[in-house]
């Protein structure tokens, strides 16, 4: 009996289907809640910040985070669709606010502002933007528990409202390439960005 017993399970293990199997249940369960940092280009995270991501479903998650950028402070949430949750693919919608600034001022080049033939020093008042963010993200789970992870994100962010900055000194128009620059510097456009996140749970 005991050789027939030794011949069952080497057969078992020489089986592919099998030792996937055993493998997947002696895994321990994907976390639910997760704690990272991250960032990028027009990221929701700004340049870097912290991030929150919790699993309402099977394949669905609500996230939020907080950072700075060049806009000042960034507040944002969302919530992603994963093919396989916690790893591979996931694709997110969400929402950012930046704060703005109350002073900041931009070296515009000759062309950017009327009536000056050389670079000038502008002021600027930065006000709150929003935007509506798209992304896809690939994720890859890290560590014999599958706990952590490290993703790229890529995707698109819509602004609201365009033109939000006030120059602060009257003597000062913006011609068309210098509305260009700042509409380029607001939050919005192609999103890249790199992120890790910690299972705490």
């Amino acid at each position: 009996m005991a050789v027939i017993s030794a011949r069952a399970t080497a057969q078992d293990y020489a089986n592919p289907d099998y030792v996937k199997s055993d493998y997947r249940n002696n895994l321990q369960p994907a976390s639910t809640f997760y704690l990272g940092f991250g960032g990028g280009i027009n990221h929701y995270l700004g340049l870097i910040g912290p991030s929150v991501e919790f699993q309402l479903a099977e394949k669905i998650t609500v996230f939020g985070g907080a950072g700075l950028g060049s806009w000042g402070s960034k507040l944002s949430f969302g919530a992603r669709y994963y093919a396989n949750y916690p790893g591979k693919w996931a694709f997110g919608l969400g929402y950012s606010v930046s704060s703005g600034l109350d002073h900041i001022e931009f070296d515009m080049p000759e062309g950017y502002v009327q009536n000056h033939s050389s670079t000038v020093k502008v002021p600027f008042k930065l006000k709150s933007a929003s935007t509506v963010n798209l992304s896809a993200l690939r994720f890859w789970t890290l560590g014999k528990a599958r706990k952590n992870r490290f993703n790229v994100e890529l995707g698109y962010a819509v602004s609201v409202a365009e033109d939000r900055y006030v120059i602060k000194d009257s003597n000062y128009e913006l011609m068309p390439a210098g509305r260009y620059f700042m509409n380029v510097l607001q939050p919005g456009g192609v999103t890249l960005g790199l992120g890790f996140s910690f299972g705490m749970n």
